[in-house]
């Protein structure tokens, strides 16, 4: 078993993923595409995306994205394990011809229901994960909803192996600290005191989803 991350910004990297990884052994790798500006070759049975602060609709400025896009259909095409969080799912489902739009803007923690498929994973009926975005998407034709929250009603789906998610369960609090540092300071204060409510559970929550992700070979 082998884990390659794909991460698109210094200041969005895997935070809990790499912790549990190491934790359990399992070798990995972080491909920096804000450095190589390219998709390499992937050679793991295991591919997680991460955010980023650009759009999927942007392949002019960062043509990588229509790499990325055409990886993620031969990769569910063959039902390999894809992880793809926030912009990750966006791509997941841009990939797959869904259209990615603007949405009402999420900043903080949101309450987060599973449904439908939502239901196969080790997450709980209602749980609260951070937010961080200003764009929603469709679920696309072979996918199944399996997140809803509110105001952005579309917050998951899973796809063959794959497992797109619109929230932060990986978020650390010190990667919180350093997202929101450019928030309204009068919303700033409200989002790091719900931080030390719920993250701890958040992060089992992690922990349950890279379970459950790691486990299909």
């Amino acid at each position: 078993m082998k884990v390659t991350i794909f991460q698109h910004s210094p200041d969005e990297p895997p935070g809990l993923i790499t912790e549990i990884l190491k934790e359990r052994g399992i070798p990995h790798e972080v491909i920096r595409l804000y450095e190589t500006r390219s998709v390499p070759a992937v050679d793991a049975t295991h591919l997680v995306i991460l955010g980023g602060p650009m759009s999927v609709n942007d392949e002019k400025e960062f043509p990588f994205l229509v790499e990325e896009k055409a990886l993620i259909r031969r990769w569910i095409g063959q039902e390999r394990p894809l992880l793809g969080i926030c912009l990750g799912a966006q791509l997941m489902a841009s990939a797959f011809r869904a259209p990615v739009i603007r949405s009402e803007p999420e900043q903080g923690w949101y309450p987060i229901r599973s449904v439908g498929n939502g239901g196969h994973l080790s997450l709980p009926p209602r749980f609260h994960a951070f937010q961080l975005h200003g764009e929603t998407f469709a679920v696309p034709p072979g996918g199944a909803l399996s997140f809803r929250g509110d105001p952005v009603r579309t917050q998951g789906f899973v796809m063959a192996r794959g497992i797109a998610l619109q929230f932060h369960l990986e978020a650390t609090p010190e990667m919180v600290e350093r997202w929101t540092r450019d928030l309204d300071p009068e919303i700033r204060p409200g989002i790091l005191s719900d931080t030390a409510r719920h993250q701890p559970a958040a992060a089992q929550l992690c922990r349950h989803l890279l379970g459950d992700f790691l486990g299909q070979i």
